[in-house]
């Protein structure tokens, strides 16, 4: 009701007296726990565990991109008792750079497409980043895919309501016009039943490459549900965006990457 506000994230976990005090005994080995897998993680030593309370787990500090910041909501994620992660991170919103700190530009393409698809970029990985941060969404079966401000999601959950969760998480970022829901809604029951031959998960990733211009010389090979990728990507973003896109990909058990960033010149 205040005059000014214009959003309020909601953080508040109920927790009965009676059981207030273990649950303050879990915050601070979780807290612990955390701190140590960000350590571990490599590459994040700018973001921090602020606070835990009640199992939800808030990071703060500066990223040095978007990726890192994602990368720091699955880590701290993956700790055992926590129910949620909140982000008041900061970095990444600048246009992506290479590693000697060069604009990207893509051969033959204007500036106008070049800013566009940096833009469509940043979009993907912030959706990827509050799905990441909402316990209803099963965030690493959701794959996420921007285009002027339309962002689609495909990929399973497990119920309706996980379903409606992730299209209204998504559109909750600034930037995003339109929501494209192509979600399919597969009870975890029947998870086993959907498995795919390993010649089919390989079509099916290529033909997601294929459709990906930044992914297009990225190999794809598959053993026992396993994506193996190798090859070579123009920045961390299409890194991260081939392990998601392949993770997704229905019949897939995991993903192992051997990907080279290979800079595009101007």
């Amino acid at each position: 009701k205040i005059d000014g506000v214009k959003n309020v994230r909601n953080l508040l976990q109920v927790v009965s007296s009676k059981r207030e005090a273990a649950v303050n005994k879990d915050d601070k080995a979780i807290k612990e726990a955390a701190e140590a897998a960000l350590s571990a993680a490599g590459g994040l030593n700018g973001i921090k565990v602020q606070s835990v309370n009640a199992g939800v787990l808030l990071l703060s500090g500066k990223a040095d991109d978007l990726g890192d910041q994602v990368r720091a909501v699955r880590v701290t994620y993956a700790v055992s008792g926590v129910r949620r992660v909140a982000s008041e991170m900061t970095g990444g919103d600048q246009p992506f750079m290479d590693n000697v700190g060069e604009k990207m530009e893509p051969a033959g393409k204007s500036k106008s497409t070049t800013k566009r698809r940096m833009s469509d970029g940043w979009l993907t990985t912030e959706v990827k980043l509050h799905l990441l941060g909402d316990d209803k969404v099963p965030s690493l079966d959701i794959n996420v895919d921007s285009r002027e401000g339309v962002v689609t999601l495909f990929g399973t959950v497990p119920t309706a309501s996980a379903k409606a969760a992730a299209v209204r998480e998504a559109g909750k970022v600034s930037g995003v016009e339109r929501v494209v829901n192509d979600l399919q809604v597969v009870p975890s029951s029947r998870k086993e039943l959907v498995k795919a031959e390993d010649k089919d998960i390989r079509e099916d990733v290529k033909r997601a490459f294929e459709s990906r211009e930044e992914l297009r010389d990225v190999d794809v090979a598959v053993k026992g549900g396993v994506v193996r990728l190798t090859g070579h990507v123009p920045s961390r973003t299409q890194q991260l965006e081939a392990i998601l896109v392949s993770r997704s990909t229905s019949g897939v058990r995991g993903v192992s990457t051997d990907l080279t960033i290979k800079h595009k010149k101007d």
